[in-house]
């Protein structure tokens, strides 16, 4: 276990003397150089309060509760899930003020000759700054339980800076993405990744407490409740007059349908890898010239039950067996014949924390645009189904060609439907018109309707065919710009002190919390050692064990 006189760099003074620094750097920015906006000051304030605010505080709910309990589900992380992301979304949003006003005026100084001038602030900066934190967790997501809290702190600070990059291109680029499908969700998954493919060892995977438990599953599924309820106001937060009703109810039916294909794909795949792997046959159970009177005789005590291990590698996997004896009075033993029974498929708790959200990330990049109910339904469906079929086998295959570890499977939940969303924007922009030419069912009918959604494509008098053109170009500077920031920020955080994985310190809150007396994982398995070394009564065993776990 690393200690201070061992490890520097990852002593709890390494990361006091970090987070000091950056407040105190953030501070002396607050009173120098940020100023609230002109608009504060005017009535127009109060109309952006009763605007924004009621879906700020949504958003604010997704990031904290929402993120911080879905990553509760490793059995011996809870502490960090939800504590870390607390401390990241408090840095992460004081640092994205600062870092995109300074990048916002470097991208206008570059494209017009602006001169700098003090930062300013209003009701939209908090929500940005939620929009960046979102994408920063999504990355803690691929290296949750492997970074310690210093590691963390290090890499939301360098994100912070790729992602107002990246959020700027988008800008100025004139991107359509509403919901931020391709800025955060695109973005953050495989700036994860690439993160965690640097950071992450065998060991680490390795590790006992890379699992969940059925209590740490139950925490998880809070977190997939609140994301589920306020994905709605995520997506729709930022969309203008005109859009944002349509905003919301393309969002509802499309994450709805998500969870419905969530639920059947999840059954279906998981029944298929069961009967693959267990090679089950059907049987035809035969029962051949049975009397009444051959029931009567039947003696049950001939028969026992026994754990069958070689033919399941399930050890709760029970068998009814004869007894070998050499011949029996009772005419019903072996006439019946004999079937095991084996549990194939049932719904993966991974599955339905996390596929069930698809639908919000897959549509976010279309929200506004007239995409029609059945669209709507459509992209749900698509993107549950892709997202169970990433967790059931792209990750794995990824896993073990790759090497690629993710720790909550943010490339199932945020980077394929992420990619299917900005598939989804190239076709959906190439048929936006106020005519029928396409369809009814995808014309604005009006062009300020239009310009609501594509107001850079009106305002350069571009074609339906050129924002078609920007959407896939985003998309691939998305991609490049997450897996080369990943790449960076991975190989820097790997010069701080990282966790001990020799002793268990990988997923494990004992590292960096002081964790209640009696819950923690060394003390859970010592008492382990001390039952079985006291040659305790088996049921007081299993009692106190079950009491300790």
């Amino acid at each position: 276990m690393l200690r201070p006189g061992d490890a520097p760099h990852g002593s709890p003074l390494s990361f006091v003397g970090a987070m000091v620094f950056i407040q105190a750097m953030l501070l002396v920015v607050y009173f120098t150089c940020v100023e609230y906006d002109d608009e504060l000051f005017s009535s127009e304030g109060d109309d952006h309060v009763s605007r924004l605010y009621p879906h700020f505080q949504d958003v604010h709910i997704m990031i904290l509760v929402g993120f911080g309990f879905l990553m509760t589900f490793l059995k011996r992380y809870g502490y960090s899930s939800v504590g870390l992301t607390f401390m990241t979304a408090a840095v992460t949003i004081q640092w994205y003020v600062v870092c995109d006003g300074l990048m916002t005026q470097i991208f206008d100084h570059a494209a017009t000759g602006k001169s700098f001038e003090p930062i300013k602030i209003s009701m939209e900066t908090p929500i940005f700054g939620d929009f960046c934190t979102a994408a920063v967790l999504i990355s803690f997501g691929a290296l949750l339980g492997k970074v310690s809290p210093l590691q963390l702190l290090l890499i939301a600070f360098l994100e912070t800076v790729f992602f107002c990059i990246n959020e700027n291109i988008a800008k100025h680029l004139g991107v359509v993405d509403i919901g931020g499908s391709l800025i955060v969700h695109l973005f953050g998954a495989y700036f994860g990744l690439a993160a965690s493919k640097v950071l992450t060892s065998e060991s680490m995977v390795a590790s006992a407490l890379n699992a969940a438990s059925y209590r740490s599953d139950l925490f998880a599924m809070i977190g997939t409740l609140f994301l589920w309820c306020y994905w709605p106001s995520f997506n729709s937060i930022l969309a203008g007059e005109t859009a944002r009703e349509r905003t919301i109810l393309n969002t509802v039916l499309a994450i709805s349908a998500s969870c419905a294909a969530t639920f059947t794909m999840s059954s279906l795949l998981h029944y298929l890898e069961d009967m693959e792997k267990h090679k089950v046959k059907r049987t035809t159970r035969r029962c051949p010239s049975l009397a009444p009177s051959d029931f009567k005789k039947f003696d049950a005590s001939k028969f026992q039950i026994e754990l069958n291990e070689a033919a399941s590698p399930d050890p709760k996997a029970l068998t009814l067996e004869a007894p070998d004896t050499p011949a029996s009075p009772d005419p019903l033993i072996g006439k019946l014949t004999k079937k095991k029974r084996t549990k194939l498929g049932g719904f993966s708790m991974v599955d339905i924390q996390n596929a069930t959200l698809a639908g919000g990330v897959a549509v976010g990049a279309v929200a506004n645009m007239v995409i029609g109910p059945g669209g709507a339904i459509l992209i749900g469906m698509m993107s549950g189904m892709l997202s169970v079929g990433g967790f059931v086998h792209i990750q794995p295959w990824l896993q073990s060609k790759l090497g690629l570890h993710d720790t909550c499977g943010v490339h199932n939940l945020h980077g394929l439907p992420a990619v299917l969303s900005g598939i989804l924007s190239i076709v959906y922009s190439w048929l936006a018109s106020t005519t029928d030419a396409h369809g009814a069912q995808y014309s604005y009918r009006r062009e300020e309707v239009l310009c609501d959604v594509f107001s850079h494509r009106c305002e350069h008098h571009l074609d339906a065919g050129d924002q078609a053109l920007i959407q896939f170009e985003y998309m691939l500077i998305s991609l490049m710009m997450a897996l080369l920031g990943g790449s960076i920020t991975g190989i820097i955080a790997r010069q701080v002190a990282n966790i001990d994985t020799e002793e268990n310190d990988a997923f494990n809150d004992d590292q960096f919390w002081q964790v209640a007396e009696g819950t923690t994982y060394g003390e859970t398995h010592a008492l382990k050692e001390l039952l079985l070394h006291d040659k305790l009564g088996k049921s007081t065993s299993n009692s106190k064990l079950s009491n300790a776990v």
